[in-house]
């Protein structure tokens, strides 16, 4: 009775409130355990994808890109620091 996965959906407000006629319609953005290339949300798999951000540079920046919705321009850079400052927020 474990969850399988997480999917993140937006909402453009911006078009929608210029497009009034049109129904708005929620986009699924990510599906979490396919982008984070994980089995399922299982503790130990958690805590191996929380490991993994100490050390994966790629990985620890796509998390920092989907917690703002992939509304920057870019993947942030992530150092060290900011590695560890991920692995600790999950």
């Amino acid at each position: 009775m474990l969850p399988v996965s997480i999917k993140t959906y937006f909402l453009n407000l911006t078009y929608y409130n210029s497009h009034e006629e049109e129904q708005a319609r929620f986009t699924e953005l990510y599906d979490f355990a396919q982008e984070y290339e994980i089995e399922d949300l299982r503790p130990s798999n958690l805590d191996k994808l929380t490991k993994k951000f100490e050390t994966d540079e790629n990985l620890a920046a796509q998390y920092l890109f989907n917690l703002r919705s992939r509304a920057i321009p870019e993947k942030p850079k992530c150092d060290a620091k900011c590695r560890r400052q991920v692995s600790c927020q999950t």
